[in-house]
């Protein structure tokens, strides 16, 4: 199993353990994957992609970086957290000046 794959292993663990995901299928739906897809990158038949554990870590209290190189800690920090939603709002106030409804 690659490296990847048994770090995203453990954070489905820990989503599961506290109540944030009942299974795999609820996970791959919120992160818009097919469930096949993120089974396989789960059991390390499949190398996850970038944008998988990307949505992964927006979705989820887990740090990207502890995903990406195993340093730090699994759940995100209050400042990651901070980050990433300051982050989809911007992308939500771009959209909608985008769209002709913000000046």
């Amino acid at each position: 199993m690659n490296e990847l794959s048994e770090r995203l292993r453990q954070a489905v663990g820990f989503l599961k353990e506290n109540g944030y995901a009942k299974s795999d299928s609820d996970i791959a739906r919120k992160i818009g994957v097919q469930k096949s897809t993120f089974s396989m990158a789960v059991n390390g038949t499949r190398v996850p992609t970038w944008d998988m554990l990307l949505n992964f870590c927006e979705a989820y209290p887990v740090s990207f970086r502890w995903i990406r190189d195993g340093k730090g800690s699994l759940v995100k920090e209050d400042r990651e957290a901070a980050l990433l939603k300051r982050i989809e709002e911007l992308e939500r106030e771009l959209a909608q000046y985008r769209s002709g409804k913000l000046p």
